[in-house]
């Protein structure tokens, strides 16, 4: 049984798919434009700077469009809890596209699951909810933490999605604001205590005033509190959060150790009332 966020998400592709499929952009000295989907980002055929080799033999057309995760789920309100908010899927686990596709009668997702079991990611939020004092189960990924991506498209590299996001023509300007309403939406479901962004895309998009970020859109109400960057209280409609900036918890581009205790630290003070000072 399909969830409410992939029903919302497959209505937003069908009216928008066309402004993503086939479309390319320019990006620093690329004069050939580089595609918006990873499904086309891998295929030479499409962009020839894409390397066949890192396919391992999976078929592009196993690469979905749009990717979420199991952890897009509603929290206990009165209890710790933390939303992780990501910038988008990568879209590079071939291996694991690759057997979903061959094991489902080479089945296409436009939309996809995302719930390949042992993943380093997922393993990373969990440990890090349970080390902030997160209520966790330990036999699997249940607990009062969830994981979303503010943005997901499936596209390797974040410099494409950014220059499309920043420099959207006036039909994908309207498709990127109805992303994020939906993901306005998912956060009032959600119903995070703290919200940790991992990614500074996403941080400016929730913090800044410019005339792409989400306060600007009328989206949300965020306001700065201390001296230090450390935290902020995010406004939508009725509901309060607050939000603490770091980096990538796993992965290739993830935080150092230290910076990922210190985050971890910031988070666990708030939620035990005793909050680092940070004024």
């Amino acid at each position: 049984m399909k969830t409410a966020v992939q029903l919302k998400l497959e209505a937003w592709w069908h009216d928008f798919k066309s402004e993503f499929v086939g479309k390319t952009i320019q990006l620093g000295k690329n004069q050939l434009g580089l595609p918006l989907v990873q499904r086309e980002y891998a295929n030479q055929n499409v962009n020839p700077n894409a390397k066949q080799s890192i396919l391992k033999g999976c078929p592009v057309n196993a690469i979905p469009y749009i990717e979420i995760t199991p952890l897009y789920r509603s929290l206990v309100p009165d209890k710790p809890g933390i939303l992780f908010v990501n910038c988008n899927p990568s879209g590079t686990d071939y291996k694991h596209y690759k057997e979903y596709y061959e094991q489902n009668g080479s089945n296409t997702q436009d939309i996809f699951v995302y719930d390949k079991e042992d993943n380093s990611y997922f393993n990373a939020a969990k440990k890090f909810a349970k080390d902030a004092g997160v209520s966790i189960n330990e036999s699997n990924l249940d607990g009062n933490y969830a994981m979303i991506d503010i943005f997901p498209l499936v596209i390797q590299n974040q410099a494409v999605l950014k220059e499309a996001y920043y420099n959207a023509p006036e039909d994908r300007r309207k498709a990127f604001t109805e992303l994020l309403n939906i993901f306005i939406d998912n956060v009032l479901q959600i119903k995070p205590k703290v919200i940790v962004a991992t990614n500074a895309f996403v941080k400016d998009l929730l913090t800044s005033d410019n005339d792409n970020s989400l306060r600007r859109l009328n989206l949300l109400k965020a306001t700065y509190e201390g001296d230090e960057f450390v935290r902020y209280k995010i406004e939508i409609q009725d509901f309060t959060s607050t939000l603490f900036c770091g980096g990538m918890i796993a992965g290739g581009h993830q935080m150092d150790t230290e910076s990922r205790n210190r985050l971890n630290r910031d988070v666990r003070h708030f939620f035990s009332g005793d909050p680092i000072p940070i004024a």
